[in-house]
C-alpha cells in the first residue's frame, strides 16, 4: 500500500508524455521538412530532346536485276547468302547470292521447250525434203511424157485428123499437168519455208529467254557496284534484312553501300514539341556507342505528317539533322540522342518548374520571415526543369518548393494589370524576335540539304 503513492503519480505522469507524443506528430521522423530555392539568373536555352539513329545521307543502292526478273516471269525470290554487315568490299566483290531455285526450274522448263522445237524442225525438213523430192520426181516425169508426146505428134503427122488430134490433146494435157505441177512445186516450197520460219522464230524466243535466265542466273550472284561498307537494308519496322529476306523487282534493294563521309540523323520529334522545331535549328548529337563525344548539327528536313512508330505512345514526327562534323567513329544504325536548341535568352530569371504553382492566377510561394505568401507572377518560356520568370520577383527572394499545409490561408501578393499589359508586350516582342532568328537560321540552310 506505501508504494501506490509512488506508482499512480509515474503512471499519470507516463500517460502525459505520451498523449504529449500523439498530439506532436509521432516524432522527428513524421515531421515535413520544408524544402526552399532561390531564383538563378544566366543563359536560358529551351531544348527539345529526340531520339533517332545515324545514317548517310547518300548511299548506293546494291540491287537484284529487277527488270530482267519481271521479263521471265520472276515476281520474289530470297536471299539466301550474304556477306555480315559493316563488311568493307572492293569494286566487284561479292557481296550476295539470291536463291536460284526457281531460276532453275524455269531454265529446265525452257530447254524441254528448245529440245521439243528442234525436234519439230528436224522432222519438218524432213518432210519438206521428201515432199519436194516426190514433187520434183513427177515434174519430171512429166517433162519425159511431154518428149515423148511431142515426138509421138511428129510421127502421126500424115495419120487421119483423128489421131493426130488426139495426140495434140494428150500433149497439151501433158503441159498443163506439167504447169500445174511446178506451181505446185513452187507453193509447197513457200508453205515448208513459212512453217520452217515459224518453228525457227519459235526457237529464236526460247533462246532469248534461255539468255535471259542465264544472265539472271549470273546476276543473282550479285557484286558490290562500288567499293565501300555493306549495309544490310531495312525493313519497314526497322529490323535487318539478312538472309532469308524477300526480294521483289519493285523492292530489289538487298543492301547498301553508304557514303561514311557525309552523315545525318534521322530523329523523331513528338507531336507536342513538333511546332517549336523548323530548318536550321542547331543540334547536338551524342551517339550511345560513345557516349564522352557530342557532335553538332542542323536541322535540314522537317515532317509535315506524323506517324505511328513502335516504342512510341503517340504519334511522331521525322526530323533529319545533318551532321557538321565528320568522324570515322560514326557508322549507321548507330542509336543517337538529339538535343535541339529551339530558343536561347540571355540574362533571364528562372526557377524550378516545381516552384510555379497554377490556378486561378500563376504565382510562387516566397518566405517573408517567418511566413509564406502567395507571389503572383508571369511567366515565359521553360525547358524540361525550369521556367523563365519575366515579372514577379526580383531575384534574391527564397521560394518554397513544397506545399504548406495552410495553402488557402497565404496572403496573395499581385501584379497590377497595367503592369501585366506591359510585360505581356515585351514577351511577344521577344517571341517575335526568336522567330525572326529562326527564319534566319532556315534560310541559311543549303537549299540541296532540303532536298
Amino acid at each position: 500500500m506505501k508504494n501506490l503513492k509512488y506508482i499512480i503519480p509515474a503512471v499519470l505522469i507516463l500517460g502525459a508524455l505520451i498523449a504529449w507524443y500523439a498530439i506532436s506528430g509521432g516524432g522527428k521522423a513524421d515531421q515535413v521538412t520544408d524544402v526552399y530555392t532561390v531564383p538563378q539568373k544566366g543563359v536560358f536555352k529551351v531544348n527539345v530532346m529526340a531520339t533517332g539513329e545515324i545514317k548517310a545521307k547518300n548511299s548506293k543502292k546494291i540491287s537484284a536485276p529487277s527488270s530482267i526478273m519481271q521479263s521471265v516471269g520472276i515476281y520474289q525470290t530470297t536471299i539466301s547468302n550474304i556477306i555480315p554487315e559493316g563488311s568493307i568490299v572492293k569494286t566487284g566483290q561479292f557481296v550476295a547470292q539470291l536463291d536460284q531455285t526457281e531460276i532453275a526450274t524455269k531454265i529446265s522448263e525452257v530447254q524441254a521447250e528448245v529440245d521439243k522445237i528442234n525436234t519439230q524442225m528436224e522432222q519438218a525438213l524432213i518432210d519438206t525434203t521428201i515432199e519436194m523430192r516426190n514433187l520434183s520426181d513427177e515434174i519430171q516425169n512429166i517433162e519425159f511424157s511431154i518428149e515423148e508426146k511431142e515426138l509421138l505428134k511428129e510421127l502421126n503427122k500424115y495419120e487421119p485428123k483423128s489421131i493426130i488430134r488426139q495426140n495434140e490433146i494428150d500433149l497439151e494435157k501433158s503441159k498443163r499437168d506439167f504447169s500445174q505441177k511446178t506451181s505446185n512445186l513452187r507453193l509447197t516450197k513457200e508453205k515448208n519455208n513459212a512453217k520452217v520460219r515459224e518453228i525457227t522464230a519459235s526457237l529464236r524466243q526460247q533462246q532469248i529467254k534461255m539468255k535471259r535466265l542465264t544472265d539472271l542466273q549470273r546476276d543473282f550472284r550479285i557484286m558490290a557496284p562500288t567499293d565501300g561498307m555493306v549495309i544490310y537494308k531495312r525493313s519497314w519496322n526497322g529490323e535487318r534484312q539478312g538472309v532469308g529476306a524477300q526480294v521483289r523487282p519493285w523492292d530489289p534493294v538487298v543492301a547498301e553501300l553508304p557514303d561514311l563521309t557525309d552523315m545525318i540523323c534521322q530523329a523523331y520529334v513528338n507531336e507536342v514539341d513538333i511546332n517549336k522545331i523548323s530548318i536550321g535549328l542547331d543540334v547536338i548529337l551524342k551517339v550511345d556507342a560513345f557516349p564522352d563525344n557530342e557532335y553538332t548539327g542542323h536541322i535540314i528536313k522537317v515532317a509535315n505528317i506524323g506517324e505511328n512508330m513502335r516504342n512510341y505512345d503517340s504519334k511522331v514526327f521525322e526530323v533529319v539533322v545533318q551532321v557538321e562534323v565528320h568522324d570515322s567513329l560514326l557508322r549507321p544504325a548507330m542509336t543517337a540522342g538529339a538535343d535541339i536548341l529551339t530558343e536561347e535568352y540571355e540574362q533571364k530569371m528562372y526557377v524550378p518548374l516545381e516552384c510555379v504553382h497554377r490556378d486561378s492566377l500563376t504565382y510562387v510561394l516566397v518566405k517573408s520571415g517567418k511566413t509564406v505568401i502567395k507571389q503572383e507572377i508571369i511567366t515565359g518560356a521553360a525547358n524540361e526543369n525550369d521556367i523563365i520568370i519575366e515579372y514577379g520577383l526580383e531575384g534574391s527572394e527564397t521560394l518554397l518548393l513544397n506545399i504548406p499545409d495552410d495553402m488557402d490561408q497565404l496572403e496573395t501578393s499581385f501584379i497590377p494589370n497595367d503592369k501585366k499589359v506591359e510585360i505581356d508586350e515585351r514577351i511577344e516582342k521577344e517571341r517575335q524576335k526568336m522567330a525572326d532568328i529562326r527564319e534566319e537560321k532556315r534560310k541559311s540552310v543549303v537549299p540541296e540539304e532540303i532536298s
